[in-house]
């Protein structure tokens, strides 16, 4: 959702204007990401703490939160 580079699913954090991979959490630890309101198909609001590391965000707590509408 966020273009970024590669050609596996994954989640993203994105923060100020830049996108992050993010680890200690994955695509289908959050319920059915085909779903029409999950990660595949919407971009998700969370609650996120953790830090960033060699450029991958390294999640200790994690709590979806909303709906980012498209458009």
């Amino acid at each position: 959702m966020f273009n970024m580079e590669g050609e596996e699913y994954f989640l993203a954090i994105r923060h100020e204007g830049k996108s992050f991979p993010m680890g200690g959490t994955g695509i289908d630890d959050h319920g059915d990401a085909h779903s029409n309101d999950e990660f595949c198909n919407a971009i998700r609001k969370a609650e996120v703490q953790g830090e960033l590391v060699n450029g991958i965000y390294l999640v200790i707590y994690f709590k979806l939160s909303g709906i980012i509408p498209k458009g």
